[in-house]
């Protein structure tokens, strides 16, 4: 964005209040996993958005694939966002369904594990 002259913090605040606005109609698990990855790459840390993402996954985590997985766990980690719950039960579920994660799913998700020790 900073290319084209543009501020990604208003761009982002903007996304994250429509995002926040749209938690309460259970939006895809997709969906939400591809928000909390977006702003971790982007390094934008959002507390409101992160904490209904976290509420969200604690709620629906058996929905999630293995890359929803992967990358809520990358992007929790990578954002330094501590949810001690929600960590556990993000690392609970990616033990119980590793067996279907990619190779990258599987060094992310222990990447982001150890990151967060």
């Amino acid at each position: 964005l900073a290319t084209f002259g543009i501020s990604k913090m208003p761009c982002l605040e903007a996304i994250a209040e429509v995002f926040l606005k749209q938690m309460d109609k259970h939006p895809e698990t997709q969906a939400v996993a591809n928000v909390a990855w977006s702003f971790a790459t982007l390094g934008y840390l959002h507390l409101p958005l992160l904490d209904a993402i976290g509420d969200h996954v604690l709620l629906s985590i058996h929905e999630y694939s293995g890359q929803g997985l992967a990358n809520l766990v990358w992007a929790f980690s990578t954002l330094g966002y501590r949810h001690q719950p929600l960590v556990l039960a993000l690392a609970q579920q990616a033990c119980r369904c590793c067996r279907e994660f990619q190779v990258q799913n599987l060094a992310n998700t222990a990447w982001a594990l150890a990151n967060m020790d």
